[in-house]
């Protein structure tokens, strides 16, 4: 995935969380009016991208907000509530069944809670697990082999998760962490009552209590996490430009621009803050206006920030032709490449519109160049689910059979997240899989091979 270091929303800090509830606030499902601070709460989760944005860059780096944060950091917004959700996770969806001994759930299973700290909770679990074959010798070691799966409320898993079996008569612990795959097990379990905590970065912890295994044989028990949510106001701080002409351009201050402009600044200054130029905020913006202002006043237009990215590099949704046209009549470089290793083109295909990657082929992008981990710009298209950038790139001649450094093509990446049109559009074009990857049993044969 490719994501700007100028956006604000990947750099909210919330030094200290408000305890306020935001369901006892007055107002809408947007913004509500805090008694205990005397401040608007604006939920960012219920607004566009652009809306909390605008909103977070005219607050002054200070803003009482609730959102929704997604795993591994971010902000999931109303517009791009889906596709953000398929970026977020990694992990392959695969099949729910597994093999299991006799496993049975109580009622109460079902009934999940909350506790007063955010935690999610089941309780009353019951597993009875049998032995794996009826003419097991009574004489065996009874410990239980006790597993699962850990997957997000749409049923992705969730690889990385720490859990933690407790034997609640013992006070015993073990810890075990899911696999890339999100499943997670312990062996040689005693007979008893345990308690599981399950914990992963940017979902809300859960825990399954009174889970009572009774026997030896295998049990199970899944998990499914709720993205971590900022449930009441919270104050947060944004780190803003200090460069007076950088901070106009973040503000989308056309006039301050100008007039910044008109006493003499640098045209070229970076903020080290932000890592940005005035530049490439005004295309952030896609004030065309204020693109061309500060290109008449000596903007470079091929500088880069620390990351090597350029102004070109920053094209979104929001760019319209005349605004790709202006950067390139004043030079822009399609080939160059940042420290990723990624063009304009490969940023492009991610995250802006099929006009702005049709006009950058135009202009001599490369439609193949690989970046740092081997994909192209259509792999990185297929990865988000843009269709029609996609297509055009199909049109104009991409090779969707291109593998990545780890074997994958485009229909693997448009597979991987579900994006059921891409999928269609590439097999449509004769598009193939990469390399499978190998099972363990195919691993341990390879081991044994003299």
């Amino acid at each position: 995935m490719l994501r700007r270091k100028t956006d604000l929303l990947e750099r909210l800090r919330v030094p200290k969380p408000c305890s306020a509830d935001w369901d006892s606030m007055s107002g809408n499902d947007r913004v509500r009016f805090c008694e205990h601070c005397r401040l608007s709460v604006n939920d960012l989760s219920r607004m566009t991208r652009k809306e909390a944005t605008r909103l977070v860059a005219n607050s002054g780096g200070r803003l009482c907000v609730r959102y929704v944060q997604l795993p591994g950091g971010g902000v999931l917004t109303a517009d791009a509530a889906p596709a953000l959700y398929h970026i977020a996770r990694r992990a392959s969806r695969l099949a729910a069944g597994a093999a299991a001994a006799a496993i049975s759930f109580g009622a109460s299973v079902a009934a999940q809670t909350q506790s007063p700290s955010g935690r999610q909770s089941a309780s009353g679990v019951e597993i009875n697990v049998a032995a794996r074959a009826a003419g097991r010798d009574a004489l065996e070691p009874s410990g239980a082999t006790l597993a699962g799966a850990v997957t997000d409320p749409l049923q992705a898993r969730v690889a990385g998760t720490s859990v933690t079996l407790s034997n609640t008569q013992t006070g015993e612990t073990r810890t075990a962490s899911s696999n890339d795959e999100g499943e997670y097990a312990f062996s040689n379990v005693p007979p008893g009552t345990y308690t599981l905590r399950f914990a992963a970065a940017g979902f809300r912890d859960y825990e399954a209590a009174n889970v009572s295994v009774q026997g030896g044989g295998q049990g199970r028990v899944d998990a499914t996490l709720q993205i971590g949510e900022i449930t009441g106001g919270v104050m947060v701080m944004v780190a803003e430009p200090s460069e007076p002409l950088v901070k106009a351009a973040f503000k989308d201050d056309l006039a301050e621009v100008e007039k910044l402009l008109a006493r003499g600044a640098d045209a070229n200054v970076l903020d080290r803050g932000i890592d940005s130029t005035a530049l490439a905020q005004a295309v952030a913006h896609a004030n065309l206006k204020m693109v061309k202002a500060l290109l008449d006043a000596g903007a470079d237009i091929n500088a880069e920030d620390r990351a090597g990215r350029t102004a070109l590099m920053t094209l979104d949704e929001d760019a319209t032709p005349d605004l790709v046209r202006a950067l390139l009549d004043a030079g822009a470089e399609v080939k160059v490449r940042d420290d990723d290793g990624n063009s304009a083109l490969a940023h492009a295909a991610a995250r802006s519109t099929a006009e702005v990657v049709r006009r950058l082929l135009d202009a001599g992008a490369k439609i193949n160049m690989r970046n740092d981990e081997g994909r192209t710009a259509l792999m990185l298209a297929a990865e988000v689910g843009e269709l029609e950038n996609a297509r055009a790139l199909v049109a104009a001649g991409a090779d969707y059979n291109l593998k990545d450094d780890e074997g994958k093509t485009a229909l693997d990446f448009a597979r991987g997240g579900e994006y059921e049109e891409v999928t269609a559009l590439l097999v449509a074009h004769g598009a193939v899989e990469g390399d499978k990857p190998k099972t363990e049993a195919e691993e341990e044969e390879e081991d044994e091979e003299p």
